[in-house]
């Protein structure tokens, strides 16, 4: 859900010595407030928080921006060895549970950002809820400005008696800010 919406650089990810860029949102998850009955990427970001605690003894508890997530293989090679039981147990599971890291979306900022190795930064981004009562004017601001490097259109919690008008909506949308198939396209 996902897009680039503007031209992008690696700078805009990544500064030029290889340290990761990360977006923060301005909320927090709190190792503390998170029980078992609360949603999987909570579960996973309480369980990440306690690894990087165990061993560096201390976390950020940022969540990102739902934007794209630079990232180095390097980084993460390194978490799934460093945390290879908890990796094992996270990819055994056929879905979302209680055993997930989003070693993507959250560990490798948090761990990184305590070796050195990731920086918060911002990013031009617009996020988009589809549920939203006023989703026709949010997609028309952001295409009338342009103004935003990326965009997340995400499709949670859309009323069914809503579905075919929204669809609807974001195609027309789509097809007006990408006029032209990318080269990817067929």
């Amino acid at each position: 859900d996902f897009m680039l919406t503007d031209f992008c650089t690696p700078s805009d990810f990544f500064f030029a010595n290889g340290i990761i860029k990360y977006f923060p949102a301005e909320t927090r998850v709190y190792e503390e407030d998170i029980d078992d009955s609360r949603e999987e990427y909570l579960l996973s970001d309480r369980n990440a928080i306690g690894l990087i605690k165990k061993d560096l003894g201390k976390s950020g508890n940022d969540i990102m921006l739902h934007c794209p997530y630079p990232s180095k293989r390097s980084l993460l090679y390194f978490l799934e060895n460093k945390f290879e039981e908890e990796f094992s147990k996270c990819e055994k599971e056929r879905f979302r549970s209680k055993n997930d890291l989003r070693p993507i979306a959250f560990m490798q900022y948090h761990y990184g950002f305590q070796k050195g190795l990731a920086v918060p930064s911002t990013l031009p981004h617009r996020y988009l809820a589809l549920y939203k009562k006023t989703i026709d004017k949010q997609f028309n601001g952001v295409f009338k400005t342009r103004k935003y490097k990326t965009i997340c259109i995400n499709d949670v919690a859309v009323p069914e008696d809503k579905l075919l008008s929204v669809n609807d909506l974001t195609i027309d949308f789509l097809e007006s800010y990408f006029p032209l198939k990318s080269s990817f396209e067929k």
